[in-house]
């Protein structure tokens, strides 16, 4: 199952909301994510472990998360890629369109509003979807 996150600016008002997790992912979520290891996006490690042992594949996992530019601070869901084995060292790199890359929101970090560069708030209006 999902979430959904709404943050709001107290400064100007702004307000996002940003649906993050697993849901009932596709199966074919997970054969984009193994392609995307076998070409090396998530990582040489993840690369080169996948294909020294093939049932690895059984291990990714598919989750959208929240991610923000540190330069322009646009928000966005991004495709994340996991893995249930610790034989798996993946990397997540996602870029914006301004040409840096995004940095993985965790729960407690402060997501900066783009209108006015304040700090934004998680407000209690959660969204559960599957």
């Amino acid at each position: 199952m999902g979430k959904g996150i709404v943050f709001r600016c107290s400064n100007c008002g702004h307000e996002e909301t940003h649906l993050i997790g697993i849901g009932f992912a596709n199966p074919s979520e997970r054969e984009d994510a193994v392609k995307m290891i076998e070409a090396g996006d998530c990582g040489q490690i993840a690369k080169a472990a996948l294909a020294a042992d093939p049932s690895l594949k059984m291990a990714v996992n598919v989750s959208w998360a929240l991610y923000q530019c540190p330069a322009c601070f646009k928000s966005d869901i991004r495709k994340r890629v996991l893995s249930a084995s610790g034989a798996l060292k993946i990397r997540n790199h996602h870029f914006c369109d301004c040409g840096r890359e995004m940095r993985y929101y965790r729960r407690g970090m402060q997501l900066i509003c783009p209108v006015c560069r304040n700090e934004m708030s998680e407000t209690d209006e959660g969204i559960l979807w599957d």
